[in-house]
């Protein structure tokens, strides 16, 4: 697999970490369960607890910078003197790389699985980041309640949080209400088919600050028409970045 082009397309995790001898590394991790990654003239340090477990903390382990040239596609484009936010935080990669190569002015981060925010607390205390707001919650529509609805046992990025009735029950916010008058110059939505709901939820952030927008969306559960009709109203253009990433750029910025 091409480092950040994709997403871990890697097969069953126990067979990807016995072929890459995974297991050794990461024992001898110093100090414990704390990988260091390398970027540019910097490296950053990553808490991978359940690297052994999650496909979504092996890059750390393996001395990449998980989806590097996302990133950077995102980076090119958005102004970092601003707020970012960051929604499906997972284990903090994306919130580090705003808040400490960007250099945004504010990150928002938002994670609705209570061990992971743990994990990027533990991953902003070892970089020395303080320029980052966490928060325990899924983005939404509107203030509520949402609930696990699916998980993956082998990938946490797959979990999938819905308002309604369900298992653990998380806060739902909308960005509008968390930003309030904050100038938002970017926003990277990794929200497992809750998109329409969050975009609705930030829609006078949209409105008045015209951020440009990270979204994953997924082809095969026809989620890419609907957003991107909704934003092209708003003045925004779609650009590709990987199979199912996409960029949305106001055209005001072409």
């Amino acid at each position: 697999m091409v480092q950040g082009k994709r997403k871990w397309g890697i097969g069953p995790i126990n067979d990807f970490i016995e072929q890459h001898g995974l297991r050794e590394k990461f024992d001898a991790l110093t100090p414990p369960k704390v990988a260091t990654v390398a970027y540019r003239d910097a490296s950053f340090k990553f808490y991978i607890p359940d690297a052994m477990t999650d496909k979504m903390q092996l890059a750390p382990l393996l001395g990449w910078y998980h989806e590097r040239s996302l990133l950077e596609a995102f980076h090119s484009v958005v102004d970092s003197n601003g707020t970012i936010c960051d929604l499906g935080a997972n284990f903090g990669s994306h919130t580090v790389y705003f808040a400490a190569i960007m250099k945004a002015r504010r990150v928002h981060s938002f994670e609705p699985q209570a061990h992971l925010i743990d994990v990027i607390k533990k991953t902003l205390e070892l970089n020395q980041i303080d320029n980052v707001t966490l928060h325990h919650a899924v983005a939404g529509a509107k203030l509520g309640k949402a609930h696990l609805k699916r998980t993956h046992v082998e990938n946490s990025g797959m979990a999938e949080f819905r308002p309604g009735a369900g298992d653990l029950p998380v806060d739902m916010l909308p960005v509008d209400d968390v930003v309030g008058e904050e100038h938002v110059t970017g926003v990277k939505i990794d929200v497992e088919g809750m998109q329409m709901p969050v975009l609705r939820g930030m829609s006078k952030t949209i409105r008045r600050c015209a951020p440009v927008l990270w979204l994953e969306l997924r082809p095969a559960k026809g989620e890419i028409e609907q957003p991107s009709e909704w934003l092209a109203k708003r003045g925004y253009r779609r650009q590709k970045t990987s199979f199912r990433d996409f960029l949305f750029i106001p055209e005001t910025s072409a």
